[in-house]
């Protein structure tokens, strides 16, 4: 008896001084994450948490960083998304794997993505590569492979299809974040739905890869031959203040220009090359092809055009006549599908950053109910009300944030008001 409480003994104290061992390990490597760019050592990180995991396979914050570290080795930066490849990516994709093996749901610390949306990444991030390269097929392949492994879950898909669905035909969309980007890329690769939508990402606008591919391969004769942006500086100067730009015969009835005012830059006194190839796209495409902009668009990269936009739920429409409004947000809702969310249900628990962004529904109901109340028309917000209420509630999407519970709380009280 003696020799086995001994030997318990000696194992929880081996256990414990492993588990000790990992979190020593673990945190070292995290520091590598959160030092300057250039000092940053990630195969350094990779080693570190290489011998973590060896003490601790089934560590899921180990995993998770260690995928993370080698996706750093595979691209440091966007500007590096073009030279990833295959073998590297499969290596990042098992260990985000392995984290949800583990549990489901990541309860650890986060570098950016959760675990399901950076597979999704990653995956999307190689097919990209490939379509830079003219290999269509294997885009193809890589797109499928990340569904396959655990990203790209079909309400990410279908909420794609709907940002589509809602552009005019040959409309060029300017996207933000891997999460509305890449969900795009696959639905019009895989799927072969809208592609003639040019989909431009606002943040690989700013790499020279990127550039130097849309100057050969965009469909908008305005990005592929007139602006020559594969040789645009990353910084441009421009002189603030009101901007003219004309509108195409018959567009707008009479009206043949557009006006708004860049009062001030939000990055001292230049334009990244992004908001230099936005500012002059508006400029020399005088609105032949309708201009849209994805939801939750960073305001500090729209040169000041949030006042011009007709808010269409997932996508915000840059209409140049202004006076009369193409579409209200309660017709887009009306366009929009959401079959998949009730045979989604364990996808969008596990997934907090799929959660998010299917809350921008919501968020689409609430400004237009508000919107309705504004103009006066309580009678059509209490139905549109009652059809959120219905088609989302939130025992089938939970909400991502009190405050939005508390403003559609809010609105309610206020439609029930006489």
């Amino acid at each position: 008896m003696k020799y086995i409480l001994t030997f318990a003994l000696f194992f929880c104290l081996e256990t414990f001084a492993w588990s000790q061992e990992v979190s020593t390990l673990l945190s070292r490597a995290k520091e590598e994450f959160r030092k300057d760019y250039a000092e940053q050592d990630f195969n350094q990180a990779v080693n570190l948490l290489t011998q973590a995991r060896a003490l601790q396979a089934q560590n899921a914050e180990v995993n998770y960083f260690l995928a993370y570290a080698h996706d750093r080795l595979n691209a440091r930066s966007m500007a590096m998304l073009n030279t990833i490849s295959r073998s590297q990516t499969e290596r990042v994709s098992y260990y985000l794997e392995q984290v949800i093996k583990i549990n489901p749901i990541y309860q650890g610390e986060k570098v950016a993505l959760d675990p399901h949306s950076k597979i999704g990444s990653v995956w999307g991030a190689l097919a990209l590569a490939y379509l830079a390269q003219e290999e269509p097929d294997s885009a193809k392949f890589a797109f499928l492979e990340g569904r396959k492994r655990g990203g790209f879950a079909e309400p990410l898909l279908e909420m794609a299809r709907n940002v589509l669905g809602n552009c005019k035909p040959k409309a060029v969309l300017f996207s933000a974040g891997d999460n509305f980007s890449f969900p795009l890329w696959y639905v019009q690769v895989v799927e072969k739905y809208r592609p003639d939508v040019e989909v431009l990402d606002m943040g690989l606008l700013n790499t020279d890869w990127y550039c130097l591919y849309l100057d050969e391969k965009a469909q908008n004769p305005v990005i592929r031959d007139s602006l020559d942006i594969g040789y645009i500086p990353s910084l441009m100067t421009w002189t603030t203040g009101k901007v003219f730009a004309g509108i195409a015969k018959n567009r707008c009835g009479e009206k043949d220009e557009f006006e708004w005012e860049i009062p001030q830059f939000h990055h001292g006194e230049f334009l990244y090359r992004a908001e230099w190839i936005l500012l002059q796209f508006i400029l020399e495409n005088e609105f032949q092809a309708d201009v849209y902009f994805t939801a939750g668009f960073p305001t500090e990269d729209m040169l000041y055009l949030e006042s011009k936009l007709e808010y269409g739920v997932l996508v915000q429409y840059l209409n140049p006549c202004s006076e009369v409004e193409s579409k209200a947000p309660e017709e887009y809702l009306q366009n929009y599908q959401l079959q998949s969310l009730a045979s989604n249900q364990e996808a969008i628990k596990n997934n907090p950053d799929l959660m998010t962004q299917l809350n921008y529904y919501r968020l689409g109901y609430a400004n237009a109910i508000f919107q309705l109340l504004e103009a006066g028309k309580k009678p059509q917000a209490r139905e549109l009300m009652k059809t959120l209420e219905s088609k989302l509630p939130e025992s089938l999407l939970p909400y991502f944030s009190s405050s939005l519970s508390e403003y559609l709380a809010q609105l309610k009280t206020n439609l029930e008001q006489e």
